[in-house]
This record gives C-alpha cells, sequence and structure tokens, in this order.
C-alpha cells in the first residue's frame, strides 16, 4: 500500500492524544511540551496517563507494516516504520485506534480494563511483537522521519478488534494460581495496570484503618503512592511515573472517600454479630457434615473394589487417616 499522506491521519491528533505529551526526537532523552509541538517530534506519547485511546506494538523485524497479513490479525488504522536506508529497514509500530477510550484507573468498570489487557495480550502474540514495549513513546506518525501508511479508517470497539484474537478468554486465566509476585513480575503492557489495581485495592481496604484519625487523609494519601511505586519496581518493565501517580491518586482518594469508619462498623454489625456467626457456623457445619458423608459412602464404594486406602485417599482427595476414619464409621 503506497504511503498515504499524513493529513488523512484524523484519529491520531487533537483531543485522543495528551494535552501536554512526552516526546522526543531521541529515544534517549524526552521532555514534556504542548501537542502541538510534541507532534513535531519524532517519539510521541501515544495515551494520556489515564486513557486508552490506541494500542500500539512494536514489531521488530522487517515488513513490520504488513505482518498482521499474513498472520490473519486485524488491519491497523496506520502503521511508522524505518525508512528505506535504516540499519533496521521496514521495523515499526502498529496502531489501533480505540473507538471508546477505556479508563485504565480504578475510576472506570474493571471489564473493559480486563478485556483491553486481553486484547493487547493476545494481539502482541499474535503479531509476536516485542512484550517489553512500554508504550510510553512511539514512533509519531506525523512525522516524516517514519514511512506512514494508512490501512484503515475507522477506529475499532473492542469487541471487533477481539473477534481476532483466539482463545481470548484465556489470556486473562494464564497465570491464574501463580503467586501474586510472580504475576506482578511477569506482567506486560496494560496488564500491569490491572494487576496493580488488584494488588493495591485488596491492599488499601485493610490498610486505611491505620490512617481514621484527624489529619490521616494526607498521610493516607503518601502511603498508598509509596505502596504503589514500590508495586511498580516489581515489574520487569515499570509503569512511567505519570501513570503511578495517576493510579495512586485514584485508589487513595476512591478508598478515602468510600471506606468510612463509620461504615466499617455497619459492615461489622451487619456480618458478624454473634447472631449471624452463629447461623454461618450451623451452615458450614451442616455443609462439611454433608461432604464428609458422601467421601465416606464413595470410600465404602472403592474399598469394596478391592482398592488400598492410600488409593481411595488420592482418589478423593483426602489424607489417609480420613479415609480410615470414614470406614471405621461404616462398620460401626
Amino acid at each position: 500500500m503506497a504511503t498515504q499522506p499524513l493529513r488523512q491521519l484524523d484519529l491520531f491528533a487533537g483531543d485522543r492524544l495528551p494535552r501536554k505529551p512526552y516526546c522526543s526526537d531521541d529515544k534517549g532523552f524526552q521532555h514534556i511540551a504542548s501537542r502541538e509541538q510534541a507532534l513535531q517530534r519524532r517519539y510521541i506519547q501515544p495515551n494520556p496517563p489515564a486513557l486508552l485511546y490506541r494500542f500500539v506494538f512494536d514489531v521488530d523485524r522487517g515488513n513490520a507494516s504488513i505482518c498482521w497479513d499474513h498472520l490473519d490479525g486485524p488491519p491497523p488504522n496506520w502503521t511508522a516504520s524505518n525508512p528505506f536506508g535504516h540499519e533496521r529497514y521496514g521495523y515499526g509500530h502498529l496502531g489501533y485506534e480505540i473507538k471508546i477510550p477505556v479508563v485504565t484507573t480504578n475510576a472506570g468498570r474493571a471489564a473493559p480494563i480486563r478485556l483491553a489487557a486481553a486484547i493487547e495480550a493476545g494481539l502482541s502474540e499474535l503479531l509476536n511483537a516485542d512484550v517489553l514495549f512500554a508504550g510510553t513513546l512511539c514512533k509519531n506518525p506525523m512525522n516524516p522521519a517514519w514511512d506512514m501508511d494508512i490501512w484503515r479508517d475507522e477506529p475499532y470497539d473492542l469487541q471487533e478488534i477481539a473477534a481476532y484474537i483466539p482463545n481470548l478468554k484465556d489470556q486473562g486465566k494464564r497465570r491464574k494460581g501463580q503467586r501474586r509476585q510472580a504475576v506482578l513480575k511477569n506482567s506486560v503492557g496494560l496488564g500491569r495496570n490491572c494487576q496493580l489495581f488488584e494488588t493495591a485495592r485488596i491492599w488499601a481496604y485493610t490498610a486505611i484503618r491505620d490512617y481514621w484519625q484527624p489529619n490521616g487523609e494526607g498521610r493516607w494519601n503518601n502511603v498508598v503512592r509509596d505502596e504503589i511505586e514500590r508495586l511498580n519496581e516489581g515489574f520487569v518493565n515499570p509503569l512511567a511515573s505519570q501513570e503511578v501517580k495517576q493510579i495512586a491518586r485514584s485508589i487513595s482518594k476512591w478508598t478515602w472517600t468510600t471506606f468510612t469508619p463509620a461504615g466499617w462498623r455497619s459492615f461489622v454489625e451487619a456480618t458478624h454479630s454473634p447472631d449471624v456467626q452463629s447461623r454461618r457456623g450451623q451452615m458450614s457445619g451442616a455443609k462439611r457434615g454433608e461432604k464428609a458423608a458422601e467421601k465416606a459412602i464413595v470410600a465404602a464404594e472403592l474399598r469394596s473394589k478391592g482398592m488400598t486406602q492410600a488409593e481411595i485417599a488420592k482418589r478423593i482427595g483426602v489424607s489417609e487417616r480420613s479415609v480410615r476414619n470414614y470406614l471405621n464409621r461404616q462398620r460401626t
């Protein structure tokens, strides 16, 4: 496809860019500038700290701009590639524009954030893109330093782009069961935001109680920021400081206004009064008794078929001592 005139790339302009983006002509040094000035630079921040307007993927091989075609992937809205004569000719960035931006802090709904993270992970895998690409800066498709192509005029909605990714649901389950610190360390892209939210919010729900005191809000804001910075350092490729500050501000403000001493007392009274605890214990005990009775019947049946106690224990997921107890009860 022939390179398109730069004026046609309307999606990469205006309010769909940060108001004061990071930008650079050299990836080793970046600074903040006005939107108009940043659009003159070779590299530019593609998304505001709290919003996702586009996915950008870094494909480090020749013919990056057309790699999606033979991989049966979705056509990007635009590509920006190294020009002929460059030592890495053809290496480039692929941009997928999102119709409705996704709020990437806990001010937004969790479902779109998780879906966007799964799409980013799945599409990165499909394109065989660089998973360590932070996305803080991307090749500016409006800059003539790059070969820019337009492949699609209309932005995507999340469901449309998700249809191209095989086994999308597995993206969210792939690390399920791993230790939380391992998940944090291995998260990349938008998945870092999700994992940071999940880890920080669970911590914050309990930690905030230590700051319910006069002038506690300021201390709470600082503690949340320090905790999120600490968690962010655990990533192989940490989030930019601007994003970390936005996440910390969002979590500290929401928890401070939502979790109050009065609300906590009401919660405890509603869920942990003596009557509630007694009913809960009775129900729990009854359920445990039913499960034990079922396992005792199964154990006796397996024993009658010649299985050893060790084999029975392994089959029904209990200890050998429990099997002996089940069988003894059946005899009495």
